[in-house]
């Protein structure tokens, strides 16, 4: 797994989560289980990127 993400875990960075709805879940649910499901590198990061990116949109 070495190589498929950049950075740290992003647990103790910025301001603490929000509360997360019903279809954010769902949507970084989506990506994750995409990213665990390819082979390849590109589309796992693109899947993981964008889970964070949604993780991140709570944070604001």
């Amino acid at each position: 797994m070495t190589g498929h993400t950049k950075g740290g875990s992003g647990a103790s960075e910025g301001a603490p989560l929000g509360t997360l709805d019903t279809d954010s879940i769902e949507r970084i649910d989506v990506h994750l289980q995409r990213a665990l499901a390819t082979d390849d590198t590109d589309e796992k990061d693109f899947h993981v990127r964008h889970a964070r990116q949604l993780l991140e949109a709570c944070r604001e």
